[in-house]
């Protein structure tokens, strides 16, 4: 896969994982399908994004990710929780904490729980 772009690279290892997890998974149902993802799709295109999520949801895999970027709010996807991180404050407070937002599928709204 010489030829191919950054992002194209990152489609064609991504696939044969996601299919090997789907696989895997199946040999215990009841099992969390989980998968973990660290800057997940760099330089993939947002259209590319949602057809990798797409075929996440289509494997009913577990997704957790890490990005600074990526919110996955993509109509392939229909719910997701974001966790994002905020760290420091004005007066140089370092604590961090988290803000949680929910992808409907249609919208992100934030959770105020």
């Amino acid at each position: 896969h010489g030829a191919k772009s950054g992002g194209e690279k990152a489609i064609v290892l991504h696939l044969p994982l996601f299919a090997a997890a789907g696989a895997h998974y199946r040999a215990a149902p009841s099992a969390p399908r989980l998968i973990l993802l660290d800057e997940v799709f760099v330089g993939v295109d947002q259209t590319n994004r949602g057809q990798l999520m797409g075929v996440l949801k289509a494997l009913d895999l577990d997704l957790l990710l890490t990005s600074d970027q990526e919110w996955c709010t993509y109509a392939e996807v229909d719910g997701i929780a974001i966790h994002q991180l905020i760290a420091g404050t004005e007066d140089g407070d370092d604590a961090v904490t988290t803000a949680r937002f929910v992808w409907t599928g249609h919208d992100i709204l934030a959770d105020d729980r």
